[in-house]
């Protein structure tokens, strides 16, 4: 991919009325990363070198071709502002950007942020949900959250085991925050139950995020309805108590 074709070639699509605020504004949404600096003696103003800045720091980061490419593309579509995306897909796949990046339909990071995943989380799967690999993303949320629960609870299982150890109400290791006494048993019991079911079908991954698994079809917005869920029982799983294995 020549990052830096499309750096220069964007800014000459963009319109005076894009101005800097808006590349950094969509930049700092989008990315995890500090801004380089890279000088380029061909660029003369301002927007210009800060575009050629932000895709060539992307370019250094440590991260898959796949993920690389699914940033670029939306980073892109967002300076853009929305206008010219044709002409924003031509300059991307005339320097080396594969088709299956640029296909639509695909809600993008801010359809993401909306939903204000857990921010651990967020930080394993979003790069998955970019580039519209929604089945692994889930899975590679699943996977966090068995870690995280597992190192919580000091479990010896793994995925569904792994959940009743942790959430079982007389036997389990970790108990939700209080609420009231005529709802803690309940909040527990729909923890466990909505744990060992995304155990069941994703297998927490114990691998790790990012390990391949055999997907089955998972649309955009059931993707971002099932990463809520996972939210949902993380930020429980953070709050909880930890009694100890019995």
């Amino acid at each position: 991919m020549s990052y830096q074709d499309i750096a220069v070639e964007m800014d000459g699509l963009m319109g005076a009325e894009s101005g800097v605020e808006c590349v950094d504004a969509a930049a700092r949404e989008l990315f995890r990363f500090r801004r380089e600096m890279h000088p380029n003696s061909n660029i003369k103003y301002g927007r210009a070198q800060l575009i050629y800045d932000w895709i060539l720091t992307l370019a250094k980061q440590r991260m898959s071709p796949d993920d690389k490419a699914a940033l670029i593309v939306e980073f892109c579509r967002r300076i853009a502002r929305g206008k010219n995306l044709r002409k924003v897909d031509r300059i991307l796949a005339a320097n080396g950007v594969e088709p299956k990046f640029l296909r639509k339909g695909r809600g993008g990071a801010e359809a993401f942020d909306a939903r204000e995943i857990n921010e651990e989380l967020a930080r394993h799967c979003r790069a998955a949900y970019l580039r519209g690999d929604y089945f692994q993303a889930v899975s590679d949320a699943a996977a966090v959250y068995a870690r995280y629960v597992k190192s919580r609870a000091r479990g010896r299982k793994e995925g569904e085991a792994l959940m009743v150890e942790a959430w079982d109400w007389e036997k389990g290791a970790l108990r939700v925050a209080p609420t009231s006494p005529a709802t803690d048993k309940s909040l527990q019991s729909a923890v466990l139950s909505l744990s060992v079911g995304l155990m069941r079908a994703f297998g927490g991954n114990p691998a790790g995020p990012g390990t391949p698994t055999v997907p089955w079809p998972i649309s955009d917005r059931d993707c971002l309805d099932i990463l809520c869920l996972i939210s949902f029982l993380m930020d429980r799983a953070e709050e909880a108590s930890a009694l100890g294995i019995s």
